[in-house]
C-alpha cells in the first residue's frame, strides 16, 4: 500500500496513478485532473503570473 500525497489515502499498488509533472503517487479520485496538489497550484500561479504580464504590456 502506497499513500496518497493529497488526500493521504491507503492505495494498492494496482490502482496507483502518478502525477504528470512530479511522479507522485495519486488515489484514482485525485488523480483525475493528473496533478497532485502541490503541481496544481504552480501550475495555477504560473497562468495567473503569465496573465499578469500579458495584461501589463
Amino acid at each position: 500500500m502506497v499513500k496518497c500525497v493529497n488526500c493521504g489515502k491507503g492505495i494498492p499498488e494496482d490502482h496507483i496513478v502518478y502525477c504528470d509533472m512530479c511522479g507522485a503517487s495519486l488515489c484514482e479520485e485525485c488523480g483525475t485532473t493528473g496533478l497532485c496538489s502541490t503541481c496544481a497550484e504552480l501550475w495555477e500561479s504560473e497562468i495567473d503570473l503569465e496573465d499578469m504580464e500579458a495584461e501589463q504590456e
